[in-house]
């Protein structure tokens, strides 16, 4: 009786590998290819026509479009933005 318990314990083993060896090889992934590698342009690049006119010198500070100003803040007493002195 022992040998044949023997001899089902191991066929069952051997089909359980094999099982197991089909599921394995069968799911594998495959290998991803390379990316195709698009050549790289190389041509001259003609630049654009400067927008912005060049000149020697800085704006003139009375006539900014309106920015740069102080914060706000009350004007309340003494007209300093509520501070006094």
């Amino acid at each position: 009786m022992k040998n044949q318990l023997d001899l089902i314990v191991s066929l069952s083993a051997l089909v359980i590998a094999f099982v197991f060896a089909g599921v394995f090889f069968g799911t594998a992934r495959k290998p991803i290819p390379p990316p195709i590698v698009t050549p790289v342009k190389v041509n001259a690049v003609a630049l654009p026509a400067p927008a912005v006119p060049m000149t020697n010198g800085l704006a003139p500070a009375g006539k900014s479009g309106g920015g740069g100003k102080g914060g706000g803040g009350s004007k309340g007493a003494g007209g300093r933005g509520g501070l006094r002195g």
